[in-house]
């Protein structure tokens, strides 16, 4: 850039740009606007540049949490079925992929918050990597998402812990979670890093005994957050689902990363609350 400058005479401005910077202790996504204005020298020749320089890191990925939040709240309306609203919740998380990179959602119903989990299961219903769905149109004419075995895929990548189908929630058997877990101090519990422990399996069963949000960390190193789904409904909190979603790996796990996050949930909360 400066040399096309310095032979043309020419300023330029570039407006959020994005560099990529070891800072923190990890590669970290910038972004930056500069600008490049030439220095004359007495002869009318370049003699030099001043750049100017506004890191604009922080409206970037404002405006694009914005952007997803708002994608959630126009596209994801009208689903009559929990299956259906899932989906449509992938699809959409797969289109605005940068600070969710993937999302599973496990539904879990009628689940309610008491000691006692024996007999319940979760359910994977929707994944960002799920295609070829089906759509069926309700006796009211709207048509709803579903995915039909044997017509729809779902090409879960090798990176991912193993993915059932079906958990059951029985008691903890994971010995290396409950010393993770039973070590931490209280008001840690509401955020676990499970880092350490380093389950095979999503630990769904873990995230419901808890009630905690759950980080792991994945084959290629890259880390998920598990996050439970509550919705209310006849005076009762219920927990409905839980959603896995994988982290961006460039971005540090900050209390703005945390809120958006969060505000992705109640919307799926709002969205599940009735289904």
């Amino acid at each position: 850039m400066e040399i096309r400058m310095v032979s043309s005479g020419n300023g330029q401005f570039h407006n959020d740009m994005l560099y990529l910077i070891h800072r923190e202790g990890y590669i970290e996504e910038c972004y930056f606007s500069f600008t490049l204005s030439p220095i004359f020298k007495e002869d009318g020749t370049v003699g030099g540049v001043f750049n100017a320089v506004q890191e604009t890191t922080q409206r970037v990925l404002a405006a694009r949490r914005l952007k997803t939040l708002s994608e959630l709240g126009n596209r994801t309306p009208g689903a009559k079925t929990m299956e259906s609203a899932c989906h449509l919740v992938s699809s959409t998380l797969r289109d605005c992929n940068k600070d969710i990179t993937f999302s599973l959602i496990y539904a879990i119903k009628n689940y309610e918050k008491e000691p006692k989990i024996n007999g319940k299961k979760a359910y994977l219903v929707a994944t960002t990597f799920d295609t070829d769905l089906e759509v069926v149109k309700s006796e009211d004419e709207i048509e709803e998402l579903v995915f039909v075995k044997g017509k729809s895929t779902r090409e879960l990548p090798d990176f991912l812990l193993d993915t059932f189908e079906t958990v059951d929630l029985q008691c903890d058997k994971d010995n290396s979670f409950n010393k993770v877990f039973n070590n931490q101090d209280a008001s840690l519990k509401s955020i676990l890093d499970l880092t350490a422990a380093k389950p095979s399996a999503w630990p769904i069963e873990q995230v419901v005994s808890s009630n905690s949000q759950l980080i792991v960390t994945l084959e290629d190193n890259s880390r998920a957050i598990l996050l439970p789904v509550h919705t209310s409904f006849a005076g009762k909190t219920l927990l409905t689902a839980i959603v896995i979603c994988g982290l961006n790996q460039n971005r540090a796990l900050d209390r703005e990363y945390l809120d958006f996050l969060h505000v992705c949930i109640k919307l799926d909360a709002v969205l599940l609350a009735f289904r």
